[in-house]
């Protein structure tokens, strides 16, 4: 008996052990599958196995590239590398996830009118790196400095939708109209329209002077300012005042990185994270054998769009029926080096669900049946593309002509030149669609521009609900919204690579990276 009771234990014993590595050899999967996902596409893993670092080099993370802040006022500078440091030491009322989800971070509320115009933000109890408290003022003070006409902050633009912001900016007027102090944790936000950009303006990291006489600027994210040495390195320490998350690093070192430097600190190990470029190349990283590479899309695609007199029923057909992954195949050359992404949805490039690709992937079985319908609608004209009158223009027009041939749908090219391309499209006439490449213009202009162009009656309406709804679910609505209209169809997105050495898997640390406009 006892050796029977013996057996059943070993047993036992024996399956809780597989059950247990299996749940971690999944959870580990999942968690792989989870941050491909979300943060790009990992295109080469490497060998953690491989690395030798030295105590003292576990302690700090070192982050390479070009464009280091040349001043004390790292988010006054248009660079990549100045805004990933600002993004470390300052925080926003509001911030954007990769997946364009929009989250409190020191707003402790928001809350939008009825008609989308007006916002109204608490702010949360926590201190600067110096211990003075965040206050409704100091809030005002931060977009004042930063939207002054002598600032050098790279993204005024998007602060353009607070009336009185332009008269601000550019001199004409001495205090911001649309921010007002309502009391000590209390401001009022006022909007030209109802729009996407509303939230956008909420954005503005809040920096606080110096008391000290100095010109660095004070922020209350995880780490501050200790030391910056023009274009050559920058380094962060943590901020023991910070109630944000808590990073597993005590220093953060910003470098120059040419390739000769790369190549040294490859062979060292001391480098933690690269954004590549000419000077550091993709192969460079993938020879060493022991860093992550992934590729990351930016924050702005090129789409399929629709004259201002095209109908419900031929957008929907273009859309439905556009195959975007035969697009990217037959035109981008897709290999390992490619930067080239397929876009997830309007409102941002890595949107999750709802997202515009999900959703007309969902109703292509009807694809068939539309254009059936928009044959008899146009009484078999054929369907008219714009588009630039170049090699890669014709190739476009081409692509066009193949993705909806399946369907019975004839496509015939209004080729014009350059210098006309932008009064054809603001006309409206002589074309149904047109290929846009991607350009600059952030996702939430775009939409504001298409609801503009295509339902002007229903676009503060829409906005003002989605807004109304609160900001962490308003892009899920203006996502779903804009998809249901088909106002536009997204298509690519062009953006860059980054090498994670293998040793630094920490998901919300790297979001940090990936998460950059």
């Amino acid at each position: 008996m006892l050796e029977e009771m013996s057996k059943r234990e070993g047993l036992a014993r024996f399956f809780t052990f597989f059950a247990g590595l299996f749940i971690v050899i999944a959870a580990v999967i999942i968690g792989s599958i989870v941050f491909q996902t979300r943060e790009g596409a990992l295109i080469f893993q490497g060998n953690a196995s491989l690395i030798h670092k030295s105590e003292a080099q576990k302690e700090s993370f070192v982050i390479g590239g070009a464009d280091l802040p040349q001043t004390a006022s790292p988010c006054s500078e248009s660079g990549k590398m100045a805004q990933l440091m600002s993004s470390f030491v300052y925080q926003p009322l509001v911030s954007f996830s990769a997946p364009k989800e929009a989250q409190p971070v020191l707003a402790e509320s928001v809350i939008f009118s009825k008609d989308g115009k007006t916002a109204e933000v608490a702010i949360k109890d926590v201190v600067f790196s110096d211990g003075t408290p965040l206050t409704a003022e100091t809030v005002r003070a931060a977009y004042d400095a930063l939207n002054a006409p002598s600032s050098g902050y790279p993204k005024k633009e998007r602060m353009r939708q607070i009336i009185g912001m332009t008269e601000y900016q550019t001199g004409t007027e001495e205090r911001i109209a649309g921010l007002e102090v309502l009391d000590e944790k209390t401001l009022r936000f006022q909007f030209q329209s109802a729009s996407l950009s509303n939230v956008t303006a909420l954005t503005l990291p809040i920096v606080k002077a110096s008391d000290d006489g100095s010109r660095t600027e004070l922020g209350t994210g995880p780490y501050q300012i200790e030391s910056i040495r023009g274009l050559e390195e920058a380094v962060l320490v943590k901020n023991p005042r910070s109630e944000g998350s808590e990073y597993p690093y005590q220093t953060l070192r910003f470098v120059n990185m040419t390739r000769q430097a790369a190549e040294q600190e490859i062979e060292e190990f001391g480098l933690d994270v690269a954004f590549l470029n000419q000077e550091s190349s993709f192969e460079q990283f993938k020879e060493a054998g022991y860093y992550d590479i992934y590729r990351y899309p930016s924050s702005s695609y090129s789409y399929l769009g629709f004259s201002s007199n095209s109908s419900e029923l031929l957008r929907k057909a273009v859309c439905v029926g556009f195959d975007q992954e035969k697009f990217w195949e037959d035109l981008r050359r897709p290999s390992k080096e490619t930067t080239y992404l397929p876009v997830g949805g309007v409102t941002g490039t890595q949107k999750e669900e709802p997202s515009f690709s999900k959703m007309m992937a969902s109703r292509r079985r009807s694809a068939g049946p539309l254009f059936k319908k928009l044959l008899k609608e146009r009484d078999g004209q054929a369907l008219r593309f714009l588009c630039e009158d170049t090699t890669r223009g014709r190739l476009y027009f081409k692509e066009m002509q193949e993705q909806f041939s399946p369907y019975g749908i004839e496509v015939e090219a209004v080729f014009v030149n350059a210098d006309s391309l932008e009064d054809t499209l603001r006309s409206g006439e002589g074309y149904d669609f047109y290929f846009q490449p991607q350009g600059n213009i952030l996702p939430e202009q775009l939409l504001d521009s298409m609801y503009q162009v295509l339902v002007p009656q229903q676009q503060e309406q829409a906005m003002a609900k989605a807004l109304q709804g609160g900001i962490t679910g308003v892009y899920h609505a203006v996502e779903s919204d804009a998809a249901n209209r088909y106002l536009l169809c997204p298509v690519d997105t062009q953006g860059g690579f980054l090498a994670v050495s293998a040793d630094h898997r920490e998901q919300e640390f790297l979001l940090h990276f990936i998460e950059q406009e």
